[in-house]
């Protein structure tokens, strides 16, 4: 009897942890957006674009968008950079204590790329701290999408 009550116990917790693990998987990398330069926006989509022409066979179908980085972000561009590092749920306790002990953290600037029509879904982007890695799907605002890198990286 003990061990039937031990094992639903222990299921139960199992479950509840794998749900919250996948609930995070899906939550918002974006601190905030923001408006990258023309050039920036040229340089993302030609990468995404010529990523889109490599892979299209093994991903059409599976994936809508692409996430690609579309430069770096100085503090000073974002206004109310601190209140958003100190609530944002996308940004977690190591950047928080980089930022109070730093004043200085490193953001990027994510673009989204939509495969079916071959161009960013916006000239504005997403302020990034944590980057994911390449080839993972991340929420960007409230698009998931396959992050590719940087627009200068070759594939």
């Amino acid at each position: 009897m003990k061990r039937s009550r031990f094992a639903v116990v222990t299921i139960f917790l199992l479950l509840g942890a794998c749900t919250q693990f996948e609930s995070s998987q899906s939550s918002d990398t974006a601190i905030t957006t923001y408006q990258p330069s023309a050039n920036e926006l040229r340089l993302a989509e030609n990468r995404a674009r010529g990523y889109w022409a490599s892979h299209k066979s093994e991903l059409s179908g599976k994936i809508r968008y692409l996430g690609v980085q579309s430069g770096s972000i100085f503090d000073s561009d974002i206004p109310d950079l601190d209140s958003i590092i100190m609530t944002s749920p996308a940004v977690n306790d190591l950047y928080r204590e980089q930022y109070l002990t730093n004043d200085d953290v490193d953001i990027y600037g994510v673009s989204i790329f939509d495969v079916n029509n071959g161009k960013l879904v916006s000239p504005i982007g997403y302020a990034v701290l944590d980057l994911p890695a390449r080839g993972q799907v991340a929420r960007f605002g409230p698009y998931m999408a396959l992050y590719i890198g940087d627009s200068k990286s070759g594939f």
